[in-house]
């Protein structure tokens, strides 16, 4: 890695970033580790030294602590500015040990200018509290900046205080030094992805020489993300261009500028050429998606429609709607080792790029793992770290948040902070799920039947709420993301009502890999059940054992009255990936199967279906043509042709905007009058808010908990941030 500028000219810079952005935009986060008496505060002062030598600025402090009475206690406060040893305040009611100093200033109770007091000794809230506020009023940089120690209190259970750690580590300091204790090392780096891990023998190898030319690589004993390919220019720019598939536009006039270092977010209703979008920069259109291309595209330098996906795939890494469409190896481990190896890497390399893309989507368990034996949310989280190995300097994400669960989003957005801000990866992110993503984008493109019709900061273009209201768009919200559990209340017993479905004692495995164990669930006339859980926790296994799609193991799935469930009539299913159900040459054809292979069609029904749905311009379309959103509203169209009594919806929000949702739950809900039950998997909290009559969690295999969302003012005042 070459060195950048340093942040006073006084100083030499230490361990370079990697990225194309300027030092001022975000900071090296390195992760200090090593057992108790290993000398990682004795590390810290060694390098605070050797910095100054060099005169460079510092800052942060150095807690040494000790449990006492099985309290952890600070013994020592090193005030790294000014260079002082202060003994720090009872806390908690806990003593002070053995310092008396009537003329010191506590820390925590009267803070100094630009100091930094942290440590898993801050467990008061009164402290959290005042530490959230001193981080937030970090902003001057520094050459180093040292947290002696980041304990289990931030990482896990800081609440705000985890925020403002990244919001240090993003200030633009030429290295943050974070203390961490063995055991939470894992948990950090799930914070702070691309951080490196070192030891304390390793901390004093990490500063630079003063010349460029002689800087030190890291030592085989410090273990690091990939080294980034070398900083080019990763600019997107579109110039007028017009794409079209059999005479249909899909995007006209495009004309756009993502700079280098750049988030972009692309939102707009379902079929308005965001995907097209994708495909043209990662090189897909003409040459493998044929299309009628006009216009300009760049992509640092070089042209994607010219080139192909095989030389933009070098700089530019896609992550498609459908995360199978690009999932082919037989293990998870040599599908993101796939990429790499391709690219002529060592296996050394290519070893620690696929530990560390593991590490940043949370995939270690499933290394070992097909595949095509992983839920969709494990499967998209597997395609974008395939994606990542590359180290692309683009990054185009089409949907990715679609599937994932909140744990899921959550380490997502923070890998794609970190590689946008410590990196400089240029990252184009389209989607639906505004909520959670506004807070990071530096701006926000509409588009709308192929065209861009806003282009700025995402708060003002959500400003205009009638142009939202138009194009499905979700306003974020400032309300916190909670647990469902924090969510429910009990629910209305149902003594005297027979279900129209129950499920008793389903268990239910793939080969050795056991996935429900014990499921017991009822559905009732009238009622829409949203069912939640994280990514692999067994939903979609559910839907195919009630549809009778996959046999249970034990257990058993009854309707009253019905000996053997009708498919389509007595039992509608939507399966997660509509290609899957897709089976004539055109959509009104696809629409009318089921209720003429039952002889059951009715003209009226069926256009009235057709609208609800919005195919009534896309009627003589083939499916295949489809957008992924369009297509999803065909298959869901289908599967509830034949008004089913009970109908199971396996993530029918992938690809919708909020627009459509709301036409799909009015026709649910009209469903739902005529006596049908229905069940709908979702990770969308905001769907199943606003049309579930019962909200059921599944975790570990079994229903841990079913429930009413709570009213507004009867939810807990403090939720676990997304």
């Amino acid at each position: 890695m070459g060195a950048v500028a340093p942040l006073t000219q006084a100083a030499p810079s230490l361990v370079p970033l990697s990225g194309g952005r300027p030092a001022a935009a975000a900071s090296d986060v390195v992760l200090l580790t090593g057992p108790r008496g290993s000398g990682k505060t004795s590390a810290c002062l060694e390098l605070v030294a050797a910095v100054r030598a060099r005169g460079g600025r510092v800052d942060g402090i150095v807690c040494p602590a000790r449990f006492a009475e099985g309290r952890k206690v600070g013994i020592d406060v090193v005030e790294l500015a000014g260079g002082t040893r202060r003994p720090l305040a009872t806390l908690a009611g806990g003593e002070d040990p053995g310092h008396e100093d009537p003329g010191c200033v506590d820390p925590i109770l009267e803070p100094r200018g630009a100091e930094l007091v942290l440590g898993d000794w801050l467990f008061d809230r009164d402290a959290l509290t005042w530490a959230r506020e001193r981080l937030g009023a970090a902003r001057h940089a520094c050459d180093l900046l040292v947290v002696d120690e980041v304990g289990p209190l931030e990482l896990l259970y800081g609440e705000g205080l985890a925020g403002s750690l990244e919001q240090v580590s993003s200030g633009g300091h030429g290295m943050v030094v974070m203390v961490v204790r063995p055991e939470l090392v894992d948990v950090a780096r799930r914070r702070w992805p691309l951080a490196r891990v070192v030891t304390p023998e390793a901390l004093g190898s990490l500063l630079v020489a003063a010349s460029p030319a002689d800087a030190v690589t890291s030592p085989a004993h410090v273990v690091s993300s990939p080294p980034a390919e070398a900083a080019h220019d990763a600019a997107v720019r579109l110039d007028e261009l017009s794409v079209s598939f059999s005479g249909r536009p899909a995007l006209t006039q495009v004309s756009l500028a993502i700079e280098p270092g750049e988030f972009v977010l692309v939102s707009g209703p379902s079929g308005c050429g965001k995907s097209t979008l994708a495909r043209v920069i990662a090189g897909l259109v003409p040459q493998v998606l044929a299309g009628t291309v006009s216009g300009r595209v760049d992509v640092g330098g070089t042209d994607p429609v010219a080139a192909g996906p095989a030389a933009t795939a070098r700089r530019v890494g896609t992550v498609f709607q459908d995360p199978s469409a690009q999932l082919f190896c037989l293990t998870v481990a040599e599908e993101l080792a796939f990429g790499p190896r391709n690219l002529g890497l060592g296996e050394a390399e290519v070893a620690a790029r696929v530990r560390w893309a593991a590490a940043a989507c949370s995939l270690e368990p499933l290394l070992a793992r097909a595949p095509g034996s992983l839920s969709g949310g494990e499967r998209q989280r597997v395609a974008t770290a395939a994606v990542l190995t590359m180290r692309p300097r683009v990054l185009v994400l089409d949907e990715p948040l679609s599937g994932l669960d909140v744990g899921g989003v959550r380490m997502l957005l923070d890998t794609l902070q970190r590689l946008n801000r410590a990196e400089g990866v240029t990252i184009v992110l389209i989607e639906h799920r505004l909520v959670e993503v506004t807070r990071l984008a530096d701006r926000l493109v509409l588009l709308e039947g192929g065209r861009v019709v806003a282009d700025g900061r995402p708060s003002a273009v959500l400003d205009d709420r009638e142009r939202a209201r138009r194009l499905g768009l979700r306003r974020p919200t400032q309300e916190p993301l909670a647990e469902w559990e924090d969510l429910l209340l009990p629910p209305e017993p149902r003594a005297d009502e027979e279900p129209l479905l129950r499920a008793a004692g389903i268990r239910a495995s793939y080969g050795r890999c056991a996935v429900l164990r014990g499921v017991d669930l009822e559905l009732y006339a009238g009622e829409l059940v949203a069912l939640v859980g994280e990514n692999g926790s067994g939903k979609s296994t559910l839907a195919r054992v009630l549809s009778g799609l996959k046999r249970p193991s034990a257990g058993s799935v009854t309707i009253p009255g019905v000996k053997r469930p009708r498919p389509g009539i007595d039992i509608g299913l939507l399966l997660q990936d509509p290609a899957d159900q897709l089976l004539t040459d055109e959509v009104d054809a696809e629409v009318a199967l089921g209720p003429r292979s039952w002889r059951r069609h009715d003209p009226a029904a069926h256009e009235e279906l057709l609208a609800v749905s919005d195919l009534l311009d896309l009627r003589r379309l083939p499916p295949l043509a489809l957008s992924a959103g369009q297509q999803q509203r065909t298959v869901l169209a289908a599967a509830l042709a034949l008004r089913p009594r009970v109908i199971v919806l396996d993530e029918p929000t992938h690809g919708q905007d909020w627009g459509h949702l709301e036409g799909l739950v009015g026709f649910l809900r009209r469903l739902n009058e005529q006596g049908s039950a229905i069940l709908l998997i979702t990770h969308d909290f905001k769907l199943a808010h606003y049309c579930a009559d019962r909200v059921a969690i599944l975790r570990d295999g079994r229903i841990a908990a079913t429930g009413v969302v709570a009213p507004r003012g009867a939810r807990p005042s403090q939720a676990v941030a997304p």
